[in-house]
């Protein structure tokens, strides 16, 4: 039997607006739609407290430097200690994501230190459009032999907790992985899905978090999205039974319904063009 923890931290209540709300609570639903049964959540959140398989600690909403004082001394608290120990994989996994809802059963019985993306895959909220990217670094959400985890990790991108998995993922995965026992998973099911909506200023909100489709910046929302790639039609289906929830959470935001991405014209297929080039030839881990 393979064991999995899945670890969360959670946006603060005082600091969630009801967009983000709608999407933690299908980042809940998305952990209880897996067809694997173990499976346990380590969420830092405002309080104490132990739901099925959901185990939240509190962690306070204090500055960067603070934070990873106060995870690095919760990472060896007793209660938390226990849930590392019963693990063989762990997950780092944003409270507004979803995971594909077969990844663990997939996983399962299978002995590999890292299974992550290579093609990197987006939702956008505003218009139920996916994408995907080839990205030459291992996406945030990815299945991490807990030895490897845990692992103690000095350079470029680590941080004051000092293991793996709270260094940056876009610098330090690739380089610890490189030469190591990976699973790439397949293009059309990838480990999870990025959820991308209005919901901070780099985003397209004018002052903090939006409450409403009103205080959103679209032109510098629209610009945000066209970083991510072509939103064309991609073969990716194993999140299609979320799309009524997110439909709905856009709806409720925006009092309107899905609508395309604008198109960039011919100035913005040039630059797609010219990036393509530069990023080719570029080396991912594990090949």
């Amino acid at each position: 039997m393979t064991n999995f923890l899945f670890v969360t931290h959670l946006t603060p209540k005082h600091k969630r607006t009801a967009l983000r709300q709608a999407l933690i609570d299908g980042y809940v639903r998305g952990l209880e739609a897996q067809t694997y049964l173990h499976w346990k959540v380590l969420q830092f959140g405002d309080e104490e407290r132990v739901s099925g398989k959901f185990h939240t600690v509190y962690l306070p909403d204090t500055s960067k430097a603070e934070k990873f004082a106060n995870v690095a001394a919760l990472l060896q608290r007793a209660d938390v200690k226990a849930l590392f120990d019963e693990a063989d994989y762990v997950l780092k996994l944003d409270d507004d994501d979803l995971i594909s809802p077969t990844i663990l059963e997939e996983a399962a019985g299978k002995d590999f230190d890292c299974w992550f993306d290579r093609w990197h895959t987006f939702f956008d909220l505003s218009s139920g459009q996916l994408t995907q990217q080839n990205r030459p670094w291992i996406a945030a959400c990815c299945i991490h032999k807990k030895e490897h985890a845990l692992a103690s990790y000095t350079g470029e991108g680590d941080s004051p907790v000092g293991n793996l998995l709270y260094t940056d993922h876009s610098k330090a995965w690739h380089v610890y992985y490189e030469g190591k026992n990976c699973v790439i998973a397949d293009r059309a099911h990838p480990v999870y899905l990025r959820i991308l909506s209005p919901s901070s200023i780099t985003a397209g909100a004018q002052q903090g978090p939006p409450k409403h489709a009103g205080e959103v910046n679209f032109e510098k929302y629209y610009a945000y999205l066209r970083l991510f790639g072509n939103w064309e039609q991609v073969a990716v289906t194993k999140f299609d039974a979320y799309r009524d929830q997110l439909r709905e959470a856009w709806r409720v935001f925006s009092f309107d319904a899905w609508k395309p991405i604008p198109s960039e014209g011919i100035k913005g297929w040039v630059k797609k063009i010219g990036q393509r080039i530069k990023r080719f030839g570029k080396k991912s881990c594990c090949d």
